[in-house]
């Protein structure tokens, strides 16, 4: 789900590293695109398991309704 998200991102900040090689532009990157990166993994993760939930109740709800 996250995959154009995480490519646009690393793209930019691929762009943007080659541009600018200084301190500040590092620290730039430190503050901006890393914890960005990071954020997007704990989203995707966050979004793998919810998938996994749904797939548990969509099968617990098929055994209720064979028993009822």
């Amino acid at each position: 789900m996250f995959e154009e998200t995480n490519a646009r991102i690393h793209q930019c900040q691929s762009e943007f590293n080659a541009k600018i090689q200084d301190s500040f532009g590092k620290s730039i990157d430190g503050a901006v695109f890393i914890p960005l990166e990071e954020e997007l993994d704990a989203l995707t993760f966050a979004y793998q398991e919810a998938e996994i939930k749904i797939a548990e109740i969509t099968a617990i709800t098929m055994e209720l309704r064979m028993i009822i």
